[in-house]
Parts: structure tokens; C-alpha cells; sequence
């Protein structure tokens, strides 16, 4: 026998041995191949679909960076959570959605995790129309009804989209992708936009400021009595809504067009760049601030 062989030999009575070892602990090789194959695989936590009652004013945080969420406001005293989940795939380390009730009231309704896979979850709320939220993270978001007040932090790629909010304060931060505000009325609207278009449609408020890096702000319909708009690089064109009482002051070195029978004039003295037009009375200030490439455009402000 040669020595090649001799080893063959040795290493098949060694395995028999080691599995000759297992089958005295009532079948070990398979429950070690099986635990070794729960360690690998993974199963998504079942959805959550649940109602927590609550008082018209409720105070609602929502937190999850990678959910994409829409918040319906009804006239109702609850809160509504239906949660739906599709994966690709093996995905692994997934915790459970939380919804409860928190310190001072709050209910809270999120996660956090790191995981593993390909995942798509989807998560749609409904609030009492006066409701306050607070939404500390997500990847997306669309928000619709609410007369309360809204904080949203958004660091995802997608977009923010608001509708008929009719409240107190709006604020909006998002990372690289648009924010849409539309049909909605505020004492004061905030949003900052790190790289992507801002795009107004029928906004009013008593203050008004909106910040992006990089990107088009765009406003049809607008009307506020104070404020700040400014774009890095990007378009700015704002269309006022009929009765509009504001001075708005622009300083850039860019091209500013107002559009007939709005006037530009200089507003202040010896500054050559600031330039702007009145609208109604004049009062109230406005000012845009360019810094890079791209155009002013102001228009309306009519009767």
C-alpha cells in the first residue's frame, strides 16, 4: 500500500469516528448542519398593522432612515400604522417596527438597525389632523391634511412632498433630492435642501425661508410677509400671488428679470448689486441671495 493510500485510509476512519461521535448525541450532524444554516439564513419580521387611540393634538415621532413614509391627516383620534415589507433576497439583521406610547405622551414609531440585503419597506400613518409631528429620519416622505405643526429630517435620495398643510410651523430638511410644498398656509415655513430643486405651489406664510446648495427654487402663487431665499446654484423664479405686500431685495451678481407691470429699481443707495421690486404696500422684506450660476425671475403680485 503506498503512503498516499495509507493517509486515504487514516482520514476515512477519522470521519468515521467524528460522525460515529455524533450519532451517539441522537443525530448531532444534523442539528449542527441545521444550526449552521439558521446562523446564514434570515426571516423579515411580520408587518405591523395597528391603531393606538390618542387625543386630536397628539404628538407623533417618527424614525426610520430607510422607510419610505406617507402621513395622512384625518379627523380622527387615533393613530394608524400599516407597515409593508418586499425583499430580494437573503436580508438579515431586522428588528421589529415600534409603535408605542413614550415619555410624556408621545407615541413613537420606528426603528433603528443596521442590516444586511435587499429590502423595500413602505410605511403609511395616519394622525389626527391637529397632530404635531416630529419625523427624525427617514428616506422619503409625503405628507398630506395636517392643521398642527411638522418637523421633517429627511437624509435619503428621495423626494419630500407636502400638501394642504394648513399650520403653525413647517419645516422641511432633506438631503439630495426635491422638495415639493403645495396648497398649504403657515406662520412660518423652513426649508433647507442640501442638492436638489425646491418647488412652491400655492404657499403662504407670515415668514419664509428656503436654502439649497445646489439646485432650482421655483414658486407659483406665493405670497409671505418676511423672509430669505437662497440658492448656491440655481434658477430662483417666484410667481406672487395676487395681493402681496413685500419689498423683495435681491443680491447677486446674476441676471434679475421683473416681469411687467412688476419694476426693478435699486433699494439701496450706493449697492449696485442689490436690486428688487415692491409689491403691494412694500412691506415686509423678502431678500434672495445668489452666489453662483443661474437667473432671477420675479413676476405677479397683481390685484
Amino acid at each position: 500500500m503506498t503512503t498516499v493510500a495509507a493517509l486515504a485510509v487514516v482520514e476515512l476512519v477519522i470521519l468515521g469516528w467524528i460522525f460515529a461521535s455524533f450519532e451517539s448525541l441522537g443525530g448531532g450532524v444534523h442539528h449542527v448542519v441545521m444550526a449552521a444554516r439558521a446562523a446564514t439564513s434570515s426571516s423579515v419580521p411580520a408587518d405591523v398593522h395597528t391603531t393606538i387611540s390618542t387625543t386630536r393634538d397628539a404628538q407623533v415621532r417618527i424614525e426610520d432612515d430607510d422607510a419610505h413614509i406617507t402621513i395622512k391627516a384625518q379627523p380622527v383620534d387615533y393613530v394608524r400604522v400599516d407597515e409593508t415589507t418586499t425583499t430580494n433576497g437573503s436580508v438579515s439583521g431586522i428588528t421589529p417596527l415600534r409603535v408605542q406610547h413614550v415619555a410624556n405622551g408621545v407615541i413613537y414609531i420606528g426603528r433603528r438597525e443596521w442590516y444586511h440585503g435587499s429590502m423595500h419597506r413602505d410605511i403609511a400613518i395616519t394622525v389626527p389632523v391637529t397632530a404635531t409631528i416630529e419625523v427624525a429620519n427617514c428616506t422619503s416622505l409625503t405628507l398630506s391634511g395636517l392643521s398642527g405643526s411638522a418637523s421633517v429630517k429627511c437624509t435619503g435620495s428621495d423626494s419630500v412632498d407636502v400638501s394642504d398643510f394648513h399650520g403653525r410651523n413647517l419645516e422641511i430638511r432633506n438631503g439630495d433630492a426635491r422638495v415639493s410644498v403645495a396648497r398649504s398656509y403657515a406662520d412660518h415655513v423652513m426649508i433647507v435642501n442640501d442638492d436638489g430643486n425646491v418647488d412652491l405651489a400655492d404657499v403662504r406664510a407670515q415668514t419664509l425661508d428656503v436654502h439649497t446648495d445646489d439646485g432650482r427654487i421655483t414658486g407659483n402663487a406665493i405670497a409671505a410677509s418676511n423672509g430669505a431665499i437662497q440658492t448656491d446654484d440655481g434658477n430662483v423664479a417666484l410667481n406672487f400671488a395676487g395681493g402681496t405686500n413685500v419689498t423683495v431685495a435681491v443680491k447677486t451678481d446674476a441676471n434679475v428679470t421683473a416681469v411687467s407691470p412688476l419694476t426693478l429699481e435699486k433699494l439701496n443707495g450706493d449697492d449696485d448689486d442689490e436690486r428688487g421690486v415692491r409689491l403691494g404696500n412694500g412691506g415686509g422684506r423678502l431678500d434672495i441671495k445668489k452666489t453662483g450660476d443661474g437667473s432671477v425671475t420675479l413676476s405677479g403680485g397683481g390685484l
